[in-house]
């Protein structure tokens, strides 16, 4: 018969184990504006750093009626195309266009809260360096960072 004492000092050996589980993959949404910024959840004023890992989805919208705006990767190493994700992207692609750029969408929302998407881009797997992007009409005045899990 098990005491009060030996249940306790077993959920006690239990309860202290900590198991690891990966990440989740995460959908980031990267508005082009209101106005000459790039806008997330967590970088409402502009020129956002994303932790970016395997599995996670960079979807760019376009949040400014008022303005044209484009999505490009900048700096050493940045592609100048990327492989649609279907039916299958050549061996070692790190990003796929899960939609091909410049596909009309939908718009999101109403009136000033509208939001059509522009782009999704699906890691396939983790960044090798971290990834400069900038607006193709504003340039470096609107910038942000993919970064490298770490």
């Amino acid at each position: 018969m098990r005491t009060l004492i030996n249940v306790s000092a077993s959920a006690l050996i239990l309860g202290s184990c900590l198991v690891a589980l990966p990440a989740t993959a995460a959908d980031v949404f990267l508005d082009a504006g209101p106005s000459i910024k790039w806008v997330t959840a967590t970088h409402p004023n502009g020129n956002p750093e994303i932790p970016f890992k395997k599995g996670d989805v960079l979807i760019v919208r376009q949040a400014d009626t008022g303005m044209m705006h484009g999505f490009k990767f900048t700096g050493p190493g940045a592609p100048t195309s990327m492989p649609l994700c279907g039916p299958a992207p050549p061996a070692g692609t790190v990003l796929c266009e899960e939609s091909a750029y410049n596909r009309k969408f939908p718009a999101l929302g109403t009136g000033a809260n509208a939001k059509s998407e522009i782009l999704r881009l699906r890691a396939l797997e983790d960044l090798p360096a971290d990834m400069p992007f900038d607006c193709v009409q504003h340039g470096q005045i609107m910038k942000g960072v993919l970064k490298k899990a770490p």
